[in-house]
Formats: structure tokens, sequence, C-alpha cells
């Protein structure tokens, strides 16, 4: 049985580079700032596709990884919410 709720699909590395543009190395960035979290299994949730989009965004108009490496770090920024305004499809 599954730890996840009935129709949450989970992700994995591959599926999430590829569903959120991104690569490898820049979702190990992420994972190391603290903005995606990979579950015990490695997988990771639609919420964690959604911060990296989010980060790319900020990225795009000039905030670098770097800024906002300190600004999660001190918790000026928490994109920890983000699976709430995008849920799963239904």
């Amino acid at each position: 049985m599954s730890r996840y709720p009935p129709g949450v699909e989970r992700l994995t590395l591959e599926r999430l580079c590829e569903e959120a543009e991104t690569t490898p190395d820049r979702l190990a960035r992420l994972i190391d700032i603290g903005v995606t979290r990979p579950a015990d299994d490695g997988s990771f949730s639609s919420g964690d596709m959604q911060r990296s989009r989010t980060i790319a965004s900020l990225e795009a108009v000039g905030i670098t990884l770097d800024q906002i490496d300190v600004a999660v770090q001190n918790r000026w920024m928490d994109f920890s919410q983000l699976d709430l305004f995008y849920p799963p499809p239904a």
C-alpha cells in the first residue's frame, strides 16, 4: 500500500526534469537549497515541479539561485505552500 493519498502522482527524477523543463544538475541545486525535497523513495510531488518552474521564473527576471538560497536559508522566502495552489489533477 502506498503512503501517498490515492490519485497523487509521484514523479521520478527524470520525469520531474522533463515536466519542469530542467536538468538533473539544476534539480540537485534546488534540493541543496531546500526548495525541492524528494521523498524517502526518491520520488517527487507535482508541487516540486511547480517549485522548480517558479524558481525558473524568478531567475528569468534576474534573481540568482545564490540569492534564492540566501532568502530560503534566512526564511525570507518559502516555497513549501505552492502545493496548495497547484493541486494534482483530479
